[in-house]
C-alpha cells in the first residue's frame, strides 16, 4: 500500500492546501483525459484495448519459452520497465541495452550467445518512440545480427514497440516483427503503463494487472479533495519558490534505486525548461537527484547536514524480503553496543528514524512515502509521481511533455555521422 505523510515538510499544511486549491481545474482534466488528450498518460491503466494488444503479445511470445529478454531502448523508453525489473526480480532474466558504450554492449553479446548456443530462446525488444533514436538504433541492428546468426527465423522472436506509423513501424511490417503501438499522445517518461514498459514485465512475469490495478488507486486517490500528487507538487513549488532546487529522492532500500533513477528522468525532462508557457525566457529548473540509505549517508551526510539550504527531500521507505539476524558475541558487544541478535531490518529502521529526527531538528525539509515492493504499491507509486509532476509543472507555467532542449544534441550528433561517412 503507499502512504504519504508531510511531517516535517517545513511548510504549514494550510499553506500546502491553500497552493493545491489551484489545481483543481487541472486534475479534473487529468481525471477525464483519453488517449486523444494531452493527459493520455493519466487514462493508461484503464485503457481496455491497449491492455488487450499487449496481453496478447506476450502470450504470443511466451509460447517461445524465452529464457532472456533484451530490451533495447534509452531513457523514458526503458528506465520504468527496468526499475520495476531491479525492484520485483521476476524470474525470467531481463537485460537491457541502453547505452553505445561498446563495452556493455558486448557483455550483452556474450550473454545473447550463451543462451542461444544452448538451444533456448530469447526475445529482443527494441523501444523507440520515435522509431529513429540513433542510440537505440544502433544497438539493435548489432543485436539482431547476433539473433540472426544464430537463427533462422529471427524475426520470430523481435518486438518492435514504437509510435505507429514511425520508420521503425514501417521496417517491422516489412521483415514480420511483432508491433506494439506507443499511444501517440504519451510520451516516453510516461509510457511505462503503456506496451513499452507493460510487454517486457508481462513476458519476464511480473503481474501487469496489478501493477495497473496500483496506478488505477493512485489516481483515485490522486482526483480526490486532499490529492496527495497536489499537496506534493504544491510542497514542492513552495520549497522552488524559497530557492531550493534540487529535489533528492532518498530511498532506504537498495532495490528501489532504479525507480529512483526512474524518477530522475521524469522530473529532469519534465520540469527543466528554457521558456515558459507565454513564451517568456525563464530558465525553470529542478535538480532531481538520488539517494540510498544508509550507503550515501556516509558519503553525502556531511553535505546534507550541514551544507547548504538548497534541497528538499522525499523519503521512501519499503519493507524488506529477508531477515538477517546478528548472532550474538559477547566480546563483538564492545565494539558496537546494542546490536546483537538485531535483525539487520532493524538497524535499518533505526537509521532511518534517526535521519528523519535530524532532518526535522535541523528544519530540512521533507515529506515520507511508505510502499510494499510489490506491483500494486509500485504501480501506484510511479503514477502518483507522474501526476504529481504534471501538477508542478502548471503552478510553474511550463509544458511538462516537450524536451525542445535535447533536440540539439541529436542534430549535432546526427550532422556528425553524416561527415563521418562520407
Amino acid at each position: 500500500m503507499l502512504s504519504v505523510r508531510f511531517e516535517g515538510a517545513g511548510f504549514a499544511k494550510k499553506r500546502i492546501a491553500d497552493v493545491a486549491k489551484r489545481l483543481k481545474k487541472v486534475l479534473v482534466k487529468l481525471e477525464r483525459s483519453s488517449l486523444d488528450s494531452p493527459f493520455a498518460f493519466a487514462s493508461l491503466p484503464s485503457d481496455g484495448a491497449t491492455i488487450r494488444s499487449i496481453d496478447a503479445a506476450v502470450s504470443l511470445k511466451r509460447a517461445l519459452h524465452p529464457q532472456l529478454i533484451v530490451v533495447v531502448g534509452i531513457g523514458g523508453s526503458n528506465l520504468g520497465a527496468q526499475a520495476l525489473v531491479e525492484a520485483l526480480r521476476p524470474k525470467t532474466k531481463v537485460l537491457f541495452a541502453d547505452t553505445v558504450d561498446p563495452d556493455v554492449l558486448s557483455r550483452i553479446i556474450v550473454q545473447m550467445q550463451d543462451v542461444l548456443r544452448q538451444g533456448k530462446n530469447i526475445v529482443l525488444n527494441v523501444v523507440t518512440k520515435s522509431g529513429f533514436t540513433v542510440e537505440t538504433i544502433a544497438n539493435f541492428e548489432i543485436l539482431y545480427n547476433v539473433l540472426a546468426r544464430h537463427r533462422r527465423n529471427a524475426n520470430e522472436f523481435v518486438v518492435a514497440t514504437t509510435d505507429k506509423g514511425s520508420k521503425l513501424w514501417h521496417l517491422a511490417f516489412k521483415r514480420n516483427f511483432s508491433v506494439l503501438e506507443i499511444p501517440k499522445n504519451v510520451g516516453g517518461r510516461y509510457s511505462v503503463f503503456s506496451a513499452a514498459g507493460l510487454f517486457p514485465l508481462g513476458l519476464a512475469g511480473v503481474d501487469i494487472r496489478e501493477l495497473l490495478k496500483g496506478a488505477s488507486f493512485a489516481n483515485r486517490l490522486c482526483f480526490s479533495q486532499k490529492s496527495p500528487a497536489a499537496q506534493a507538487a504544491s510542497w514542492a513549488f513552495l520549497n522552488y519558490r524559497k530557492g531550493r532546487t534540487v529535489y533528492d529522492h532518498f530511498f532506504f532500500a537498495s532495490d528501489l534505486e532504479g525507480i529512483g533513477k526512474w524518477c530522475r528522468q521524469l522530473v529532469a525532462e519534465s520540469l527543466g525548461k528554457e521558456f515558459d508557457l507565454d513564451g517568456a525566457r525563464k530558465k525553470v529548473g529542478i535538480l532531481p537527484t538520488v539517494s540510498l540509505g544508509t550507503t550515501d549517508l556516509h558519503s553525502l551526510g556531511q553535505l546534507y547536514f550541514g551544507g547548504p539550504d538548497a534541497r528538499f527531500t522525499q523519503f521512501v521507505t519499503s519493507h524488506f524480503n529477508e531477515q538477517l539476524k546478528l548472532p550474538s558475541y559477547a566480546d563483538f558487544n564492545n565494539l558496537v553496543p546494542n546490536i546483537q541478535k538485531q535483525d539487520l531490518s532493524s538497524i535499518m529502521r533505526c537509521v532511518r528514524e534517526g535521519v528523519l529526527k535530524s532532518y526535522r531538528s535541523a528544519g530540512l525539509p521533507y515529506i515520507e512515502a511508505r510502499l510494499s515492493k510489490d506491483e500494486f504499491s509500485l504501480g501506484a507509486f510511479m503514477q502518483a509521481k507522474m501526476l504529481e509532476v504534471v501538477l508542478l509543472a502548471h503552478l510553474l507555467n511550463i509544458n511538462p511533455f516537450d524536451q525542445p532542449a535535447v533536440e540539439s544534441y541529436k542534430r549535432e550528433s546526427s550532422k556528425l555521422l553524416a561527415k563521418k561517412k562520407l
